[in-house]
């Protein structure tokens, strides 16, 4: 078997179908969840590209997933959940020059608002160019379990540049009794203040939520220093009259409420790691991908704190260790000055599932002898003739 360690996402292949989902925490890269696709075929057709498939390998795929600097907001509304991920856009501003956003993104796309969900950035030409902007410090103000605000301080850019305090927008969230006036126990008030801004680039901000009626992108504030109504040069009209607060109420979802997609790499794991028990190939039996039934593949390792990696690391090889069949080198065993002896392997297996009872076995082995001549007399009394048959003379 062959294994790979996935580190970063892999770059999306044209001649993979068309049906794009970009990572929402780094979108304008164009990461997307076609390494989970790469990692399956990798994982069940590899060796089928080869003349004989019987001297190739497939591939196993492991994942060591880096926490994102991505906050996810979440929120407690009753039983259900409601996750908010805050977002920033980089629209129009600081043009013409080295640093215009404007004409990449304003003038190459249609910008328009509604007080409902605010800017709504669709219908760009294919070389347009709208930043979604890093977070550069998450700071936490109150937060009690019906209750919570936040400060945000956003980049003005995706990549790149100084980290300074371009804006800092105030989330705020309440829940039943903590909201004034009270609000139903299936509802959730959500609040944003753009308090602070310095430089040219206009960003607009806001969060995407799930779990509601609602869900979606949201981007109902600018930022505090875009210029006023009715815009100038490089900030159109629509992005300069847009409100610096805002406030909506949403109710909880009465169906299952739609889920944040969860980290490529978590499904590169599960569909390029998993072990085939029932030989579908197909991970759809909960023990062939999560053994330990802890809701994450057992090839996925998330690792939070940087000082983690070298134990996370340690896991992987760890396992790869445990899948991998083991055997002994070829060793003669021979007494005889005549030259007859026999070749003796080791062979075991450090874990092997039962295909029929889904029972896991550990430590399983064989020992293989070989004669090494056909006819010959060792000193302790076997012996082969010419049928080829071992066997014992005693005395």
């Amino acid at each position: 078997m062959v294994y790979t360690i996935l580190f970063v996402l892999l770059k999306r292949s044209q001649t993979w179908v068309r049906l794009e989902a970009y990572v929402l925490k780094n979108p304008t890269k164009q990461g997307s969840y076609y390494s989970a696709a790469l990692a399956y075929y990798g994982h069940t057709k590899f060796k089928d590209n080869f003349t004989d498939p019987t001297k190739a390998e497939n591939v196993t795929t492991y994942s060591v997933a880096l926490s994102s600097p991505v906050p996810e907001i979440k929120i407690q509304v009753g039983e259900h959940t409601v996750t908010l991920v805050p977002v920033g856009k980089s629209v129009s501003g600081c043009g013409p020059g080295p640093y215009d956003v404007y004409t990449p993104c304003a003038q190459k796309c249609n910008l328009t608002y509604d007080s409902n969900r605010g800017l709504t950035i669709s219908n760009c030409s294919p070389n347009a160019y709208c930043p979604s902007n890093q977070i550069v410090d998450f700071y936490v103000t109150e937060i009690t379990p019906t209750h919570g605000k936040f400060r945000i301080n956003f980049e003005d850019v995706e990549q790149g540049a100084d980290h300074d305090m371009d804006s800092v927008v105030k989330y705020e969230y309440c829940v039943g009794d903590a909201c004034n006036p009270a609000l139903p126990a299936n509802q959730v008030k959500i609040t944003l203040s753009s308090d602070y801004a310095s430089g040219c680039i206009d960003q607009v901000l806001g969060f995407v939520i799930s779990g509601t009626s609602e869900d979606g992108l949201y981007l109902p504030v600018k930022d505090s220093d875009t210029a006023p109504p009715p815009g100038d040069g490089d900030t159109p009209s629509v992005v300069a009259s847009m409100p610096l607060t805002w406030e909506k109420t949403f109710t909880i979802s009465g169906s299952s409420a739609a889920t944040l997609l969860k980290n490529p790499l978590w499904y590169a794991a599960k569909w390029g790691g998993f072990e085939d028990i029932n030989n579908n190939n197909k991970p759809d039996l909960s023990n062939e991908w999560d053994k330990d039934g802890d809701g994450k593949p057992d090839t996925y390792f998330f690792v939070a704190n940087p000082l983690k990696l070298e134990e996370k690391l340690s896991k992987v090889f760890a396992d790869i260790l445990k899948r991998a069949s083991s055997g002994t080198a070829v060793s003669m065993l021979s007494t005889s000055t005549r030259g007859s002896g026999i070749f003796c392997q080791a062979y075991f297996l450090p874990a092997f599932t039962n295909e029929e009872t889904n029972e896991e076995l550990s430590w399983l082995g064989t020992l293989k002898g070989f004669l090494d001549r056909f006819i010959g007399t060792d000193s302790g009394g076997n012996t082969t003739d010419e049928n080829k048959e071992l066997e014992f003379r005693s005395g």
